[in-house]
C-alpha cells in the first residue's frame, strides 16, 4: 500500500512539473521566410529590422532564408508559395495572422499592437 502511495505521489508532482512548464512565453514571435535575392524581401528587410528594434521587449524575429539549406528545411512547415511570407505568434504559440508578400511598417505595427 505505501509503494502505491509513493507512486501516486510521484505521478502527480511530475504532472504538476510538466504544467508549470507550459508557462506563456515572454514574448510574441515573428517569423519571416525570405530570400536574399528577392527584391521585395530586400526592400522590407530595413522595415522588419526597425520593427524588430522597436519591439524588443514584446517581440522575437526570427528569419529563414529559402537560399540556404538551414533556410529552406525551417521553412517548409509553413508552407510559403510566396515570397516574403511574416507569420505572427501570441505568447501562447497559436498563429494568428500570416502574410504574403510586401507587407509595410504600419501595418505591421498595428498587428503587433492588436495581440499587446
Amino acid at each position: 500500500m505505501r509503494k502505491l502511495f509513493i507512486f501516486i505521489l510521484c505521478l502527480l508532482i511530475a504532472a504538476s512539473c510538466a504544467c508549470a512548464n507550459k508557462k506563456k512565453a515572454d514574448k510574441m514571435l515573428l517569423i519571416e521566410v525570405f530570400s536574399s535575392t528577392c527584391e521585395a524581401c530586400v526592400e522590407n528587410k530595413p522595415v522588419v529590422d526597425e520593427i524588430e528594434k522597436e519591439f524588443s521587449n514584446d517581440l522575437d524575429v526570427v528569419r529563414y532564408d529559402l537560399n540556404t539549406p538551414d533556410g529552406f528545411e525551417k521553412a517548409k512547415p509553413y508552407q510559403t508559395a510566396q515570397i516574403p511570407v511574416f507569420i505572427f505568434f501570441d505568447r501562447n504559440g497559436r498563429q494568428f495572422f500570416k502574410h504574403s508578400g510586401k507587407i509595410d511598417r504600419e501595418l505591421l505595427i498595428g498587428i503587433l499592437k492588436s495581440k499587446m
